[in-house]
């Protein structure tokens, strides 16, 4: 009878010291995951996920206790141990996400991590000394200290939230009209992805590149930093950790990923949450991701401009009164009523409404066309790119996952970015000559598209196998595309007027593959991101031949927003490129701040005002993974 006392005792004993362990392991591991994915502002949900984190924690470190079997006075001494290894290991953490090149230092953030972490050892730690000081008294209870610890340790974990909740949600919000206090300038940006000033130098000192050649000899020029996603930003993909969907809403907004939302590609549908989880759960080196996602019905779904929670560049020139052109930049889907024309990232997609605004912006004929050359390409134009003959039955004449099958699939990814820039580009042409937008800003992307697919072709001493034939057909792609774009911005030049700076910036740069060990399997990924883009400004009032060196891309807009002649919002988080910007103006123009540009009577669509459902994210989640973002 009492081995049997002794061993109910040593259970429960196991049980607590497992709940003790999992309570501050999974406290930590669950609001840091909240934090990053941005759960904490929505109490019941960040509630249900930290719980669930303990819960997992529990299951784990029960195993662990009776497996080793260890007595109550070592495995309490593992415990203490275990403590300092956690704190220890979550202060290094928030030290990386705080300090890490081009990761913002803004003061909100690191209180906010702060505050996350003050909540999580008072919800961990008060709860078992409430408990032991409160509740217990002198009297030693097992079953009793077992039960009142996890239900001490939920109700401060909710309220904890709930104040928590209280100070994110109150943010300052503006009720006056938009000041125009400065010179009205007109801008126009042409976003260049993957633009690498490594590429683009050799060819602009062989002469190939005259306008970009022009643009640094009269203007302003220097690297772009790009910002690394706080998410998994050490992963060996193609992207490491720099996500353009992401840093193109924080170019076209001034704000961090963590203000404006847009964290990633794709974001996590977890069973019973209302709010999305902003990245990828589980990232893409889980060993069988898939089968965890399938078994925790967990769904991968892309962002679009419903997740935006801040305003962009388009909101704030209306608001301004101002008339704003934005032509085809990421996650812009469905798009919004606006003073001027937006034309959405997934315009070619027959299947959605609100692809462009106005309605008459572009008819559904001329995007017929678009899609009509995707698929059968005319050869004179693809005769400027290589002289490969592309199969438009590629995938039923070659077996999938053949040589021949990569080369067709890599070259559709490339025609098809191809002629969405060529829509997008004659487009702004077009527009150019009807309206007098203060801003307008036009995306060209098969560059990025180019450089994932053919670097290998371009740089064959870098990769095995790499036939002679191909470096023939593909190894000059990628140059001949900076030449295209390079006409492009020659045409750009004879429209604008003598108000008129451009500025053009990329998102990131691109360079054969530096991640982990090529795989000749992963033929259709040679090329990945590059921490470094590009910036250039020209135009009437700067600089003429100087190299700058903004502090990151979020430098970009504040500087747009002051060569338009509109104040500078103190909840950006980038700067007035003044180095770029002639000292006179700068002194007969100040650049002026105000609060912020979100107000109480702007609304963003809902996802369901959208008629959203599966069939329209996975239309974008094939695109994404074609393009080698998801696997």
């Amino acid at each position: 009878m009492g081995k049997k006392v002794k061993d109910q005792n040593q259970n429960i004993s196991v049980l607590y010291h497992a709940l003790v362990f999992a309570v501050i392991f999974g406290t930590f591991l669950g609001i840091e995951l909240a934090a990053l994915g941005d759960l904490l502002p929505y109490p019941w949900d960040a509630f249900k996920f930290i719980v669930a984190a303990v819960l997992f924690s529990f299951l784990l470190f029960y195993l662990f206790f009776k497996v080793l079997g260890l007595l109550p006075d070592v495995r309490k001494f593992f415990v203490s141990i275990g403590l300092f290894i956690i704190i220890s290991f979550q202060t290094v953490i928030l030290w990386i996400e705080i300090n890490r090149p081009v990761v913002l230092t803004d003061t909100k953030i690191i209180l906010g991590f702060l505050g996350a972490l003050i909540i999580s050892g008072i919800v961990s730690f008060g709860a078992k000394g409430f408990w032991n000081r409160l509740l217990i008294g002198k009297k030693e209870n097992s079953k009793r200290r077992f039960w009142l610890f996890p239900v001490s340790y939920l109700v401060l974990l909710f309220a904890g939230l709930g104040i928590y909740s209280i100070f994110v949600h109150s943010k300052p919000l503006r009720k006056e009209a938009i000041p125009v206090t400065g010179q009205e300038g007109k801008v126009l940006l042409l976003g260049i992805d993957a633009a690498y000033w490594p590429t683009l130098l050799p060819l602009i000192e062989a002469g190939e590149l005259p306008n970009f050649e022009r643009l640094i000899k009269e203007g302003a020029h220097g690297d772009l930093p790009s910002l690394v996603s706080m998410y998994n930003p050490f992963a060996a993909t193609i992207t490491h950790g720099i996500k353009s969907a992401a840093v193109w809403n924080s170019i076209l907004s001034g704000k961090s990923p963590f203000k404006h939302g847009v964290k990633d590609f794709v974001y996590t549908q977890i069973p019973g949450f209302k709010h999305p989880f902003r990245y990828p759960l589980l990232p893409s080196f889980t060993p069988s991701r898939k089968k965890i996602m399938n078994l925790l019905h967990l769904k991968h779904r892309p962002f679009n401009s419903t997740h935006r929670k801040t305003k962009s560049a388009w909101n704030i020139y209306t608001d301004a009164g101002m008339e704003v052109g934005t032509l085809g930049f990421w996650m812009t889907w469905p798009v919004e009523e606006i003073n001027g024309d937006l034309l959405s990232d997934r315009f070619d997609d027959p299947l959605l409404p609100m692809r462009w605004f106005p309605e008459d912006l572009v008819t559904a004929e001329a995007v017929d066309t678009v899609l009509a050359n995707i698929h059968h390409p005319p050869q004179e134009e693809m005769d400027d790119f290589t002289t490969f003959r592309y199969d438009p039955d590629y995938e039923t004449n070659f077996p999938a996952g053949s040589r021949k099958y990569f080369e067709h699939f890599m070259l559709y990814n490339f025609i098809k970015s191809y002629y969405h820039d060529k829509f997008r580009v004659k487009l702004g042409l077009d527009l150019m000559q009807q309206h007098s937008y203060s801003f307008l800003a036009v995306y060209i992307y098969a560059l990025d598209t180019a450089g994932h697919a053919f670097s290998r072709f371009k740089y064959p001493e870098l990769f095995p196998d790499v036939t002679a034939q191909e470096v023939e057909f593909f190894g000059d792609i990628i140059d001949k595309y900076h030449k295209w774009i390079d006409a492009q911005i020659g045409d750009y030049l004879q429209k604008v007027d003598d108000k008129t700076t451009i500025v053009i910036c990329s998102d990131h740069g691109m360079g054969p593959w530096t991640g982990v060990k090529w795989e000749k399997e992963e033929l259709q990924l040679s090329g990945s991101h590059r921490k470094n883009g590009i910036v250039i400004l020209w135009g009437p009032n700067i600089k003429k031949g100087v190299q700058i060196y903004p502090k990151n891309l979020l430098d970009v807009f504040p500087t747009i927003l002051y060569l338009t002649g509109l104040p500078v919002a103190s909840d950006m988080d980038g700067s007035v490129m003044t180095s770029a910007i002639e000292s006179d103006y700068l002194q007969n123009f100040p650049i002026t701040r105000i609060k912020t540009y979100e107000t109480t009577h702007y609304k963003f669509l809902s996802h369901a005002e959208t008629e959203a459902n599966d069939s329209y994210d996975e239309t974008m989640l094939k695109r994404l993974k074609a393009l080698g973002y998801l696997k």
